[in-house]
């Protein structure tokens, strides 16, 4: 078998060795230089370019809003005129502020020891001490076993008079020697049952204390109010309160409660104690149990800015905000902090200096004129 030898041929200037980058030991020498240099380039490069993005500002603002700078309107004369703009300076006072609770009309001790002199009971024993802590269906029932107790009394007042008639006929029909020895004894006995029987009905009505509920509306009410004990420190215990029917906000028919004192009472579940304020019913318009809302003042907590509520305008985002007048026909819009509102007052934690001419008459058309609404 023939075998033939194939050879290669090799120009100058060319190894023996393989091709590629590992071919030529110098090539690749040069060329790992060359990767280096670049990374370290890169390397160099890459804090500058960080530096300068730091050293930039990551956003622009052409204007900065600012609160006291807001547009100003200037009106004329006659447009003020039709707008009917009125201002009022802003004040500092004290205002009193109260806080909204629920009472109770219930009987005061004076009117009940009224009524028991008004009753034909000789009971004259007060049940006042325990009425506080008794709900009005409980006093209810009181009335009900009261009501029941002198029909007792009354029915044992009706057999001892009998059996006294009973008694005084048969000792007068054995004085005309026209009865017996024994009908008279019966008789004694009839007699003194009737008594034992009237005596048990006073003593179970006198437990049952004078008449709960009276006949006639009595002049005047006591409030039971029952408080937090957590916020006492913060009511004014001593001035007088403002009492309504429930869902009467009307400020100018609430009536004076008087602070009084009562006979100690709380709810321990509830963690409150009752306070007692009492208020006049000339025209017998309170009934005896009766829910009501009351007023109560907080303690002072020095002087407040003071303005109108109808000048508070208030923007979608629940911020509220009040015109002052700078100048004659220029108004500025300036935010203000609402605190409470009493009556018609608006009492503010911040907002314009004392002094301050605030619109109080034509501040929505001032808004709308200047966020572009008035149409």
């Amino acid at each position: 078998m023939n075998y033939k030898r194939s050879t290669v041929s090799i120009s100058p200037g060319q190894s023996g060795k393989p091709f590629g980058i590992f071919g030529n030991h110098q090539l690749f020498q040069s060329k790992l230089v060359s990767i280096v240099c670049i990374g370290v380039m890169v390397s160099m490069t890459i804090p500058r370019t960080v530096e300068s993005a730091e050293q930039s500002d990551p956003a622009h603002v052409e204007h900065i809003a600012q609160e006291t700078a807001f547009n100003t309107i200037r009106l004329t004369p006659k447009a003020e005129q039709r707008l009917g703009i009125t201002t009022v300076a802003i004040e500092r006072r004290t205002v009193s502020q109260t806080r909204l609770y629920g009472g109770e009309l219930i009987l005061p001790p004076n009117q009940l020891a009224a009524s028991s002199e008004q009753s034909p009971s000789k009971d004259k024993q007060s049940v006042f001490t325990i009425l506080p802590l008794m709900t009005p269906a409980d006093q209810i029932r009181v009335a009900e076993a009261q009501v029941n107790a002198d029909g007792q009394v009354q029915a044992a007042q009706v057999q001892l008079q009998a059996a006294q008639v009973l008694l005084a006929r048969t000792q007068r029909l054995l004085r005309d020697h026209a009865g017996s020895q024994r009908a008279v004894d019966e008789a004694k006995v009839q007699f003194r049952l009737a008594q034992a029987t009237l005596r048990e009905a006073h003593a179970r009505r006198q437990l049952l204390g004078p008449p709960l509920l009276a006949m006639t509306t009595p002049d005047r009410f006591w409030i039971r109010v029952p408080v937090y004990v957590g916020i006492l420190k913060e009511l004014n215990l001593q001035q007088p309160a403002q009492v309504g029917p429930l869902g009467n906000m009307n400020e100018h028919s609430l009536f004076v409660a008087n602070p009084v004192s009562g006979p100690p009472s709380s709810n321990p579940v509830a963690a409150t104690i009752d306070l007692f304020y009492e208020v006049a019913n000339p025209n017998k318009a309170w009934q005896l149990g009766q829910k009501v809302q009351i007023f109560l003042p907080l303690q002072q907590t020095g002087e407040c800015l003071v303005v109108l509520w109808s000048a508070v305008i208030v923007d979608i985002y629940g911020g509220t905000w009040v015109y002052n007048q700078r100048a004659p026909h220029t108004f500025v819009r300036e935010r203000v902090q609402v605190s409470f509102i009493h009556g018609a007052e608006a009492v503010l934690a911040s907002g314009p200096p004392p002094g301050s001419e605030i619109v109080v008459q034509g501040a929505a058309e001032l808004f709308g004129t200047e966020v572009g609404f008035s149409q």
